[in-house]
């Protein structure tokens, strides 16, 4: 069967930020309205959270400390959304969902990267806007991110 996540590492390597033994964590490069916004998948193919074992989930822990510390000394925003939606899948037939994880830090201020500036319009409620910046952006974002991941210790 098809799986979306498991057939396109290529996506995903260009935007890779770190990997654990059991997690691998990129920028989402076509979606920045949350700078920093990302995905952290499972780096084997499990369709369920139910699924997942006493150490993918202890990874998973470190994991999400490891990105959000990473961004917070990164871009400073003021929380994190995390979510696990699998939604997509379901719109092939026969479904194949991919455990994964979708992180959006949220910001009361506005940063600048360049020319261009990120505001989280609505913050305090759920992200649903969508902002893709211009690639030279989207890769001094992901350099930003991991200057700042070499002093992150988990």
């Amino acid at each position: 069967m098809d799986c979306v996540i498991c057939e396109a590492p290529a996506r995903f390597k260009q935007d890779a930020l770190f990997e654990t033994p059991y997690w691998s964590a990129g920028l989402r490069s076509d979606e920045q309205s949350c700078l920093g916004r990302g995905v952290v998948r499972l780096n084997r193919h499990a369709g369920k959270i139910s699924e997942l074992t006493a150490a993918e989930w202890k990874d998973l822990r470190t994991t999400m400390r490891k990105y959000e510390d990473t961004v917070t000394r990164a871009f400073l925003p003021a929380s994190f959304n995390w979510e696990c939606l699998m939604n997509e899948a379901y719109t092939l037939s026969p479904p194949n969902p991919h455990v994964h994880w979708h992180v959006k830090p949220r910001y009361a201020h506005k940063v600048k990267i360049g020319d261009v500036v990120f505001e989280d319009k609505e913050f305090g409620k759920r992200a649903t806007g969508s902002f893709q910046p211009p690639r030279s952006v989207i890769d001094e974002i992901i350099k930003m991110l991991r200057v700042q991941m070499e002093s992150v210790r988990v």
